[in-house]
């Protein structure tokens, strides 16, 4: 079995797509997942699967469409490789609140030109986007829609503080 976080995209957000955590866990424990574990109303999970992270995805994502009718994206990460993001984040004296990942559905490969949003700032490795944003979460241009649009590929953004404590559940 191994260790992953998942992360489901555009859950429990501006009260679109509602789940309940209690009903995710119960899903994720029907799909053959073991010590499953939610952290708060935000769409990410602790889980061990015998699955690889693609084939968890799949099944979570289509779990979740037949079970509650959302059509969603799930990026999944192992617990080794959420202990390389706590490893090479690089903005490690950002407020936790205000910066964070985005994960990313595959790698990308190009870089991504967020000069126009200084002082927040971004920086990519592999399937996941670094993001510092001092003018707050909240407040900045540079979002997860933004680096979606600039790489062609599906994400969710989790602050510092989330991967965190997603990462010490692991």
């Amino acid at each position: 079995m191994t260790t992953f976080v998942v992360f489901l995209r555009a859950i429990n957000v501006g009260g679109r797509n509602k789940i309940a955590m209690a009903d995710l866990r119960e899903l994720l424990t029907d799909l053959g997942c073991a010590d499953v574990a939610t952290y708060i109303q935000s769409g990410s999970i602790v889980c061990s699967s015998r699955k690889g992270a693609g084939s968890l995805e799949k099944t979570i994502a289509t779990g979740v469409a037949d079970r509650f009718g959302h059509d969603i994206a799930v990026m999944a990460r192992t617990a080794n490789e959420m202990s390389e993001i706590v490893r090479t984040f690089p903005y490690a004296d950002a407020d936790p609140k205000s910066s964070g990942v985005v994960m990313l559905a595959a790698p990308f490969a190009g870089e991504l030109d967020a000069a126009r949003f200084a002082p927040d700032e971004c920086m990519v490795a592999g399937s996941n986007i670094f993001v510092n944003c001092p003018t707050r979460f909240a407040d900045t241009k540079l979002t997860a829609a933004w680096i979606e649009k600039q790489t062609g590929l599906a994400g969710t953004r989790r602050n510092w503080a989330t991967i965190r404590k997603l990462h010490a559940m692991c």
